[in-house]
């Protein structure tokens, strides 16, 4: 019996000593690793003031280039006017030349007017004779006829008459052709003078036209010669300021090769220093597990330990007497007046008071909330996240005192690296175990824990269920305040994950086989009855918060943590308003079991969702496609838990009332699920581009002007290389 308690000892001081040593070399190391960064902080200060520097100058050079490329544009633009005042001024000859052409024209008409003038004198000259000459030939006649006989007179009549009449006929034809000739010149030419009349009237035109046009060119050419001189001056004065903007660029380029040499000793440095933190690291982890393997050691030392003096006592300790203190009560009973009459009228009842303790947080937020935590089969988790002092674990405590919900909060210290510092351990030494709030609200939360207990005989079953004070039909709210203080994963990932089981297809907590998977089993080993354990399950009607803030002192979620969990991030508030109250008064309604039931059951899709169905899977698989093309894609779980958050966003609310549409919960989803998801990711690469341009169309499309934003802030964040999300500044209600 000696030697195995000296072992035992031996082993538990060797843990202890070793934890302090491993805290003692990480102290030490992070100490030399802050001075050494300490000293590196004021050159990377003078080498980012450098770079901006260089960065302001070759903006200046480049806005100098593009003046330059102006003022050559301008002074090609002078050069085109010129030519074209040269190309109307020969225009302008070529008329006055065309102009003077058409003066012996005028002249060659003015003479043809006098030649027509004079044919027709000498027409009416000729008709003239003509008729002499038959006033001749009658008097010739006449005298004749008083000489010759009537016969000869006759005769000599007709033969004169024939003659003449000949020779007049043949002058009249000779005249009737000239005539004719000239009648037609006279034609031609004064169709001709009518066009040439018309060419000279549209050349008038034209002239004039030209002679406005060319005083406008004129003008235009005389203010651009003054332009292209104050541009040439200019130029000039940007010519000499580039000599010096390039000189002192020369030295800046030269100070940067400098400060580039330094920069790649300090990177060295740098990659030294990280070589050495991961050497750091894998040691620390190295002991973590050494600490791990001898606390394992430890505990099975005692294990043996007690075995042994089990054996040798034949078991002196009950199931009972080792969980006494496990089934002491940790939840007083709620004595309600009465229920909510609707869903919505208890989502109104928090917001009113809350407001009037004095916190004000956006209906949008409120809701959020909400809507997560009916999601406990799908995401049994909901992180709230952001800066501290933003109201994130009032608003749990808030929710449970308006809505009459047993809440129980729990600060998780940093220390905390196995899930016996959520449940509690059995205390080999005392034959006890040693539960934690958590466990004995979960006893009082169970409702199979009659079930689980009835293989013990009937006096310690009695006994049992005297000191157990059932919350039966009533909700735990668990708050993990600060949850993320240590990792997560350590203390309660496994329970995370049984809580998950109960979301599997086909699962029926009334079965025990299906509840076996998902609960905890408190052992007592060593303990005289047939049944060794208290089987803790977790149901529906306990709901998990955690809390976390983001600086130093804390550790990130993990993306099994993030992809079973819904994340609510509590930006920077738009307005600081002070807190007016502490906490108030509960309820005197009490949300029961039951009605929690009934909302939870409008998660389910329904024959009448149809159409909302396949918007959600065509915004779910667009947004799936932009967070591939940066490795960040989600799988199935992910996808129902955004199809159920949606479907269950606006559920209890009349359509006549319901003003938070589809869009808003998806955008809830887009901010909770995604944004998480996309820090690091470098907006500046190919694939990050593609990434965040298909993320942003898509909240584009869901019109969400404040996640947008957010969205936006956090693509700007260190200097568009790495994505940030600060959380989305919701506007409170007034």
């Amino acid at each position: 019996m000696i030697i195995p308690s000296f072992i035992g000892s031996i082993a538990l001081g060797g843990a202890a000593g070793l934890s302090s040593l491993v805290a003692a070399v990480i102290a030490r190391r992070a100490t030399r690793e802050a001075d050494d960064m300490r000293k590196m902080i004021p050159q990377w200060n003078q080498l980012r003031d450098l770079e901006s520097l260089l960065a302001t100058a070759k903006s200046e050079l480049g806005q100098l280039d593009a003046r330059r490329v102006e003022l050559a544009a301008q002074v090609q633009r002078s050069e085109e006017l010129s030519s074209r005042v040269l190309g109307l001024e020969q225009h302008i000859a070529e008329l006055e030349a065309m102009r003077d052409s058409l003066a012996p024209m005028e002249s060659e008409h003015q003479r043809l007017a006098q030649l027509i003038a004079q044919l027709h004198q000498d027409r009416i000259a000729a008709e003239k004779q003509i008729h002499d000459a038959k006033q001749e030939v009658e008097r010739e006649r006449e005298r004749a006829a008083e000489q010759i006989s009537i016969a000869e007179v006759a005769k000599l009549d007709v033969a004169i008459a024939q003659r003449r009449r000949d020779e007049l006929n043949s002058e009249s034809e000779v005249i009737r052709a000239k005539v004719a000739a000239l009648e037609a010149r006279v034609s031609g030419l004064q169709s001709e003078i009518a066009q040439l009349s018309a060419q000279e009237s549209g050349l008038r035109n034209l002239v004039i036209q030209h002679e406005r046009e060319l005083a406008e060119a004129r003008d235009r050419m005389a203010e651009a010669h003054a332009k292209h001189a104050v541009l040439e001056s200019r130029i000039a004065e940007l010519t000499s300021e580039e000599g010096g903007l390039r000189k002192a660029l020369a030295a800046l380029e030269e100070k940067l090769r400098d400060l580039s040499v330094e920069l790649a000793k300090l990177e060295a440095e740098r990659a030294g220093l990280s070589a050495a933190i991961d050497g750091l690291q894998r040691e620390i982890e190295r002991l973590r597990e050494e600490k791990t393997r001898t606390a394992a050691d430890a505990q099975q030392l005692s294990q043996q330990l007690a075995d042994m003096r089990a054996s040798a006592t034949g078991g002196s300790f009950t199931l009972f007497e080792a969980m006494r203190d496990l089934f002491e009560p940790q939840i007083e009973h709620k004595r309600a007046a009465g229920s909510f009459s609707s869903e919505e009228a208890a989502v109104q009842a928090v917001a009113a008071h809350a407001k009037s303790l004095g916190f004000w947080y956006p209906d949008r937020v409120i809701r959020a909330f909400h809507t997560s935590l009916k999601l406990g089969r799908q995401a049994p988790l909901l992180v709230l996240a952001g800066i501290s002092g933003t109201g994130k674990s009032q608003l749990p405590r808030l929710y449970c005192d308006a809505l009459g919900i047993n809440f129980l909060p729990m600060a998780v210290q940093p220390g905390w690296d196995s899930p016996a510092d959520l449940v509690g351990f059995f205390s080999h030494i005392e034959h006890r175990f040693k539960p934690t709030p958590l466990s004995r609200a979960l006893v009082q939360m169970d409702e199979y824990m009659g079930q689980s207990l009835d293989r013990l005989v009937q006096k310690e079953f009695d006994r049992f269920t005297q000191l157990r004070q059932p919350c039966e039909g009533e909700l735990l709210l668990v708050l993990l305040d600060e949850m993320n203080l240590a990792r997560v994963e350590y203390y309660f990932s496994d329970f995370l994950s049984r809580l998950e089981l109960r979301n599997s297809a086909g699962f029926d907590p009334a079965d025990e086989e299906h509840r076996r998977r998902v609960q905890l089993m408190l052992e007592a080993p060593g303990a005289k009855d047939a049944l060794k354990h208290v089987a803790l399950f977790p149901g529906d009607n306990v709901l998990f918060v955690g809390t976390m803030n983001e600086d130093e002192s804390t550790m990130a979620l993990s993306d099994k943590v993030i992809d079973r969990a819904n994340v609510l991030r509590f930006g920077k508030p738009e307005t600081l308003k002070a807190e007016t109250g502490g906490r108030g008064a509960s309820s005197e309604k009490c949300l029961t079991l039951k009605q929690w039931r009934q909302w939870t059951r409008l998660t389910e899709e329904r024959p009448a969702d149809a159409e909302r169905v396949r918007t959600i899977a065509e915004w779910t698989a667009r947004l799936n496609e932009s967070l591939d093309s940066v490795q960040r894609s989600f799988a199935h779980r992910t996808a129902g838990a955004i199809k159920s958050y949606c479907l269950a966003y606006s559920a209890g609310v009349q359509p006549k009332e319901n003003k938070f549409e589809l869009k808003s919960a998806f955008a809830d989803q887009v901010e909770q699920r995604v944004m998480p998801k996309l820090r690091g990711v470098d907006p500046s690469s190919p694939d990050g581009q593609q990434a965040m341009q298909g993320v942003q169309s898509l909240i584009e499309e869901l019109a969400d002007a404040e996640l947008l934003d957010a969205f936006n802030r956090g693509l700007r964040a260190n200097e568009g290389q790495s994505f940030v999300w600060y959380g989305t500044r919701r506007k409170a209600d007034a």
